[in-house]
Formats: structure tokens, sequence, C-alpha cells
């Protein structure tokens, strides 16, 4: 295939043919298409409906999930397999998926321009419970993968592990042990400024809605920050 299709998942949804934005008017079909391509296999087609339109009957639903797929197969239908009974994304050579690069492991420089935001942010319908309830699963899912490549990322570049560290934390902001890198990467980046204040940060935020002080863990790191330094006591000198 001669096309290139490009689908930015991570942050608003983007959809690119050749480099060219998409015009898919309806915010369901380019959400049927984000589901199509974080979703691999076959999709039955009664699953796609009862996803998005479930609340209506099923002539409805099955009625507006043809619609869709016309103007997905008009706009991308190299990309899809659509047959009576299922609907299956085709990835290519020239088909880029950032959603899916994000779980291959990629490096912390990769990550950080990946990352434009959440998993399809901004995308929410009130009346798909169950597009919402995957929605906030590959939420979670794409956070997690974030958050294990910080963990993993002790060998990084200390302005791109700062800069993780820093965007896990935003993600959560409960999350001690985020938290806890970024003070001390900002600590042995000689911003010992910025460390403290973002454990005093932390701290209010637990105590003001959580009730709880910061962990253990989490307070010898400040320990640490606030000790002076101690120097080692000259040798006296011989006579």
């Amino acid at each position: 295939m001669g096309d290139s299709l490009t689908l930015l998942l991570l942050g608003p949804p983007v959809v690119a043919v050749r480099g060219r934005p998409v015009g898919i008017r309806a915010a369901k079909t380019r959400a049927l298409l984000c589901y199509l391509a974080a979703t691999p296999g076959p999709r039955p087609r009664s699953e796609l409906a009862a996803l998005l339109w479930g609340e209506r009957p099923d002539a409805n639903a099955r009625g507006s999930l043809r619609l869709a797929l016309s103007e997905l197969r008009k706009e991308v239908g190299g990309w899809l397999e659509i047959t009576r009974d299922h609907v299956r994304f085709l990835p290519c050579d020239g088909c880029f998926v950032d959603h899916g690069h994000l779980a291959r492991t990629p490096t912390v420089d990769e990550a950080l321009r990946l990352w434009r935001g959440d998993f399809m942010d901004g995308v929410e319908f009130c009346d798909a419970p169950a597009f919402g309830g995957w929605l906030e699963s590959e939420r979670g899912r794409a956070r997690l993968l974030l958050r294990e490549l910080l963990l993993g990322a002790a060998s990084a570049p200390p302005d791109q592990f700062v800069r993780l560290a820093r965007l896990v934390a935003e993600l959560d902001p409960y999350d001690e042990e985020a938290h806890r890198l970024l003070i001390m990467a900002l600590a042995r980046a000689g911003n010992r400024g910025a460390a403290l204040a973002c454990y005093d940060d932390l701290r209010r935020r637990l105590a003001d809605e959580l009730g709880v002080e910061p962990a253990p863990e989490t307070a010898a790191v400040r320990r640490r920050l606030v000790s002076p330094v101690r120097r080692a006591t000259p040798p006296v000198p011989s006579t």
C-alpha cells in the first residue's frame, strides 16, 4: 500500500493519511477507528454496536454502526477489513499508531515524544458506558506503562529522567514513589530548592486531601536534603 496512515491516540486523537488530517465528522466514528486500532484482531459487529450505541435499540445501534463503517470505508478503508460479521484494523508497514509503540518499551526520549496526553484525551460519551469503561482501562494501562518505564530508567540522561518523573508524578499526584524519584533527580541535578518544593507540595496534598503524612521513605529523602554535609576531619599533622 503506497499510502501512509498515522493514528495518534496518546492525547486528543489525530487521524492522518499521507500526513494530512482526515475529516471524519462524527465523534463516535473517530472513536470506533481508534478502538479498532487499539484492539487487535477481528471485532464482532455486535460488540462494536453495543460498545458505542448500546443505549439504543438493537436495530438502531446496528444502523448507526453501518453508517460509521461507511464513512470509515470512504476515508481509511484500505486499513480495514469489513465483513458481514466482523471488522478488523489492518496494520501495515506504512501505518503508525503511537499507542502501540508505547507498549513496546520505548526509550525515555521516545516515550516523552509520543506522550501528548492521556489516551484519547477529551473523548467522552455519556450515552456509551461500555466504551467509557474501556477508555478508563486503556488510560490506566498507558499511565502504568509510563510508570514502569520510569522505574527502569535509572540510566537515562538526567534531564530526560526528570521530565519523565515529573510527568508520572503529575499523572498521579499521590504516587509517592514517583515523587521520591523526582525529588532525588532534581537534587542530583543541583536543583535542591525545586526538590524541597516538590516535597512540600506533596506533603501538603497528602495532608489536605488524604489526611496522612508522607511515607517514612519519602520523609527520609527530605532529611537527606536538609542535613548538612559532614566534612571529614582532617588528619592531625605528625610532629
